[in-house]
């Protein structure tokens, strides 16, 4: 079976610039030593003495092999990145794991900052001694909106193999940043890839036993990814039934025998992308899987109709339950109204006996009847409940999915409630009530 192999190596949060580490958030003036403590740390002041004054280089290395470009990089301070491109940083320098500042930038997700880089010259596809290019360690790192940035604008390739075969698609299952899965298969990146253990995507997240990832991969692939054996013979749910993972493995087995067949720069919310449907989905849709396609204002499918209820069908499902309803109703009223003039002539027995045995099809026909009426009055009651909230039966279903139902301090809040009088006079007249019209502003974007 596959084994992981060991991310990107960086500089961690713990460790002290001078010794190949990161910030730390209060530095006195002990600490800041050279110009590589002063990157790191933000301190523009000292960076300016040293270079100035004591002349020190900006393009020599520190004695790890690590370049002062590269700290400022990794802690996003743009004054500093500035001053040093400006003043004979390398910009493509490489440390001894042949990471430039770019992969740094990376790991944060600095978009100002690679902005800087690679408008001065910095390759985008640089690539370090494990095939690591800034594409992989975003990914690694769930910048998702970096990733998309320096894709979108600058044209790094989104699905490009590092040394062992795995792409950022790989990474980005493995790690579970479902944004940056989405984003990715939006983008077309192949799933079906395996890297050198015979691994997909689908393979690692089974691994780290991720079920938003496992999903996202198997509702935008096919019937056969799940599959896939690696080198070894497993397949992605023998994998996560190794590791343990036993609720993956249970979603993934069943699944063997059902037919799946699921810009300008982006700045929204990336779980509005449907890799299937390859569109940026509005607020309160949803993709069905049965119907194969986003619904917006999706309320459920419908197995009576054999179709998904939103918003260009809402009005049309409600009539259809109230008129059910009401001929359920009705006939449940001739029935007993039937039954109970129907006269007893010579019987020995009780007039309940009686009908029994002289009118049993019209005793069944009542029974299944009131089933009916039952479970009709139960869906048009729920249904004018919600369309009088102005919210819909999946969001009632996932209400603690979605951060739009949520207000600043977590509550359950509805942005779409304008009130009963206006919710029904908008669905009445209109069939349904548009988005753009909330009642407080803190909206944030649908979570799917």
């Amino acid at each position: 079976m596959a084994s992981h192999e060991s991310e990107i190596q960086l500089v961690s949060d713990s460790k002290n610039p001078q010794n190949s580490t990161s910030t730390n958030k209060n530095p006195n003036d002990n600490t800041i030593i050279d110009i590589f403590s002063a990157s790191a740390y933000g301190n523009f002041e000292k960076l300016l003495k040293f270079v100035e004054e004591d002349g020190a280089s900006l393009s020599k290395p520190d004695g790890n092999g690590y370049y002062a470009l590269q700290w400022a990089s990794l802690n996003n301070y743009t004054n500093i990145v500035q001053y040093i491109i400006e003043h004979g940083g390398d910009i493509n320098a490489a440390d001894n794991m042949e990471q430039t500042a770019l992969h740094w930038a990376a790991v944060r997700g600095s978009v100002a900052v690679v902005d800087m880089l690679l408008q001065n010259g910095a390759r985008v596809e640089a690539a370090d001694v494990n095939g690591y290019r800034a594409v992989h360690v975003a990914a690694q790192y769930g910048q998702t909106g970096f990733l998309n940035h320096i894709i979108t604008r600058y044209g790094a390739d989104f699905d490009p193999p590092d040394k062992d075969g795995r792409s950022p698609l790989h990474w980005a299952a493995y790690k579970g940043f479902a944004d940056t899965i989405r984003l990715l298969l939006f983008r077309d990146a192949y799933q079906g890839r395996q890297d050198k253990d015979g691994c997909t995507p689908l393979h690692w997240a089974a691994i780290s036993g991720n079920v938003e990832a496992c999903t996202i991969l198997v509702h935008a692939g096919t019937k056969q990814e799940l599959m896939v054996k690696d080198n070894a013979g497993f397949t992605p749910s023998q994998l996560a039934s190794d590791k343990g993972h036993r609720h993956v493995a249970f979603f993934l087995d069943p699944l063997l025998n059902i037919d799946l067949n699921y810009s300008s720069v982006w700045t929204g919310n990336w779980s509005q992308l449907c890799p299937t449907c390859k569109i940026i989905r509005p607020v309160r849709s949803k993709h069905c899987p049965s119907c194969k396609h986003c619904v917006e204002q999706f309320d459920h499918h419908c197995p009576w109709i054999s179709n998904c209820v939103g918003k260009r069908n809402k009005w049309d499902f409600f009539v259809f339950v109230c008129m059910a309803t009401l001929s359920t109703f009705i006939a449940a009223v001739v029935a007993v109204q039937r039954i109970w003039t129907e006269p007893v002539l010579s019987f020995a027995g009780t007039w309940t006996q009686h009908l029994v045995t002289q009118h049993p099809g019209a005793i069944t026909f009542l029974v299944l009847d009131v089933v009916l009426l039952l479970a009709g009055a139960a869906l048009t009651t729920a249904q004018a409940s919600q369309i009088a909230r102005n919210i819909t039966t999946n969001e009632l279903a996932n209400a603690a999915r979605y951060t739009y139902l949520r207000d600043p301090e977590g509550r359950f809040r509805n942005p779409y409630n304008h009130g009963f009088r206006k919710n029904c006079t908008d669905f009445l007249i209109r069939g349904y009530s548009e988005d753009d019209e909330i009642t407080w502003p803190s909206l944030q974007q649908a979570t799917h």
